[in-house]
Parts: C-alpha cells; sequence; structure tokens
C-alpha cells in the first residue's frame, strides 16, 4: 500500500461570539484538514492548526510523502524531520509509534 494523494482544504469561520486569552482577541476560527488516499482506495483524515499561509508548507510536506507506506509511520517521521533539521539526530521514530495496527 502506499500513499497516492493528499488533499489540503483550509476551512475558516467566523464566531458569533469573539473570545481572547494573554496573547490576543480571536474572532475566526481556522483549520487545515487532509485527506489522505492511498493506491488501494483507503482514506485517512486528518486535521492541524494553520492559516491559508500554511498551505505551501503542507503541499510540500504532502508531496514528500507520496508513494510512502503509510503504515511506516516512523520513517515518514524520520524522512519529514531529516528534511525540517537536517544533522540532528532527535528521538528515533521507532519509539515514537505503536507496532500495533
Amino acid at each position: 500500500m502506499k500513499i497516492d494523494r493528499i488533499e489540503i482544504s483550509f476551512l475558516e469561520g467566523s464566531l458569533e461570539k469573539p473570545f481572547g486569552w494573554s496573547q490576543r482577541w480571536i474572532t475566526t476560527r481556522s483549520i487545515i484538514v487532509l485527506k489522505v488516499v492511498t493506491d488501494d482506495g483507503i482514506i485517512g483524515w486528518r486535521e492541524t492548526y494553520g492559516s491559508s499561509d500554511s498551505i505551501p508548507v503542507m503541499t510540500t510536506i504532502a508531496k514528500m510523502v507520496i508513494v510512502e507506506n503509510p503504515n511506516h509511520l516512523g520513517k515518514i517521521w524520520n524522512k519529514l524531520y531529516h528534511f525540517f533539521y537536517p544533522g540532528h539526530q532527535g528521538t528515533p521514530a521507532d519509539s515514537l509509534f505503536s507496532k500495533t495496527a
């Protein structure tokens, strides 16, 4: 099984009642939704925080994992980690992910 494509959608909506905390007031909420499709038709969904400015980076990341096996999370994690932090050792990805399906 391989990742065939990742569709990225940015969603944003205005809040009826703004709220705030120590850094600023919020009048809208936004998320990025990822639809991961494998070559054998399995679809997975994920969401992450981001703004519309995040889409180019998310697109670059998505292109890097196309054709990877989605079951090999450690390999994908290491590939992305070493791309963004070249030369760093980091925590071995195998210890971060469960071996159970």
